[in-house]
Formats: structure tokens, C-alpha cells, sequence
């Protein structure tokens, strides 16, 4: 199975499998969309592409969600294993996703003149039995204002998280 598939396949999981959240327990605060937006506003603001990692799912995340998914016993242990293997280039690629978002913000912007304007989420929606919402949050840095947005974020054990594929920039 190709990386692109299990990513596929782990992003449909992270958005069709309900998980008790506990609450992220890192750096950046999670424990509601509105704290995501703005722990995301806070990592863009510090340049800590490293720090943001934990605004995503976790490897726990996802193989949870694996186990818990409603598939036959063969293909989910198949599909736990190959997970496991490819978890590194997983890594690899939401750090790729964040490092391309940051380097949009710093084309258009200084990414320290950043100011939080405000932070909206969407309705929390429950998709068999899976809550999800989209997150925006405004920023502005002297008169150029821009959108984070986060499509489909997702609650689950480490709290509410981006999906693998990160956030994007709307001018």
C-alpha cells in the first residue's frame, strides 16, 4: 500500500471514528476548536514548526482509530502494521505540509507583526459519531489581512487536532 493511501485512508478514519477526548497536554492548548485556532495563531506567531506538530494527531491518534474503525479483523491488522511502518514518512510529510503554509505566511508577511484578530469555529458537526469542525482564524500584520484555515479538524484523544494535511492561507 502506498504512503498516499494510508494517509488517505488514516485522514478518512481521523474524520469517521469517535474518541473521548482527553485533552492535548503539550505546549499548545486543544482541548477546544477555538483553543486550537488559537494555540495554531501562537505557533505561527513563534515560527515553531516544531511546536505545531502537536496540533496534529499523534501516532496514539491514529492507530486508536484504527483499532476502533469497523473493518474486518485481517484488513485492520494489516492496516495497523503498515500504518506503523509508515508513521516516520507520515511525520515527514505534516511537517512538509507546515513548512509550506509557514512559508506562504513569511512571503506576504514579517510572521512577528502577526496580531490575532479572531477566532471562528464552525458548528460542531457528528459524523458516525465523530465531532468535527472547520476553524479560522483572522490575522493581520499592519494592513494585510489573511485566514488560517483548518478544514476539518477533528476531536480526539490528544484533544482537537488539524487533520494530516494541515491548515491553508486565504488572503
Amino acid at each position: 500500500m502506498k504512503l498516499h493511501s494510508i494517509i488517505a485512508i488514516a485522514a478518512v478514519l481521523l474524520f469517521t471514528v469517535s474518541l473521548t477526548s482527553c485533552g492535548g497536554s503539550g505546549k499548545y492548548a486543544n482541548s477546544t476548536p477555538k483553543e486550537l485556532g488559537e494555540s495554531l495563531f501562537a505557533a505561527v506567531k513563534a515560527n515553531d514548526a516544531e511546536g505545531m506538530l502537536e496540533l496534529f494527531p499523534t501516532k496514539d491518534d491514529m492507530l486508536s482509530s484504527l483499532n476502533k474503525a469497523d473493518i474486518p479483523s485481517e484488513q485492520k491488522d494489516e492496516m495497523v502494521k503498515k500504518f506503523s511502518s509508515e508513521w516516520p514518512e507520515m511525520q515527514k510529510e505534516m511537517k512538509s505540509a507546515i513548512e509550506s503554509s509557514m512559508k506562504e505566511i513569511s512571503n506576504d508577511v514579517k510572521v512577528e507583526e502577526l496580531e490575532l484578530v479572531e477566532v471562528k469555529a464552525d458548528d460542531i458537526e457528528e459524523r458516525e459519531g465523530f465531532e468535527q469542525t472547520n476553524v479560522e482564524v483572522m490575522v493581520k500584520a499592519g494592513e494585510k489581512a489573511m485566514t488560517l484555515e483548518i478544514r476539518r479538524a477533528g476531536h480526539m484523544e490528544s484533544g482537537w487536532v488539524m487533520s494530516p494535511r494541515g491548515f491553508r492561507v486565504r488572503e
